[in-house]
């Protein structure tokens, strides 16, 4: 039987990611500083005709901020917070039938500690993302 290289899963940081990045925010690759996501103004502006939905451009920008070292719970809040962070809980509950990938999960359990039921679903981590750090 032949084995196989296991893979990461990727995040493609493009020319789609890099317009995101400029009108919304986010983790800037270039720079290596993060910024306020503007999720509302996202979802309003992508819901509906994006290639990449407004919930997974949020845990991609997160996860690249996490994987880089610049972000954890601490300063969670210089990232996302308020009228943004609930649109994107509420935005992860769409997600419901989506898998929660790899780098997805490590970069929530470093940003919420590894309580493994709070990561197996992205419902789950909205919850657990608005009760860790809304209000």
């Amino acid at each position: 039987m032949a084995g196989y290289t296991p893979a990461i899963t990727a995040i493609e940081v493009d020319k789609d990611y890099n317009s995101n990045h400029t009108a919304f925010g986010g983790w800037n690759p270039e720079t290596k500083k993060i910024s306020k996501i503007h999720f509302l103004k996202m979802m309003t502006a992508l819901n509906g005709g994006a290639a990449l939905s407004p919930p997974f451009y949020a845990m991609d920008t997160i996860t690249l901020a996490v994987e880089a070292g610049a972000l954890d719970e601490k300063n969670f809040h210089e990232m996302l917070s308020g009228a943004d962070l609930d649109a994107l809980c509420d935005g992860l509950v769409e997600l419901e039938m989506s898998w929660v990938n790899d780098r997805h999960f490590r970069a929530m359990g470093t940003v919420l500690g590894f309580f493994e039921e709070q990561l197996y679903t992205y419902p789950s981590i909205g919850e657990a993302l608005r009760e860790t750090f809304a209000g």
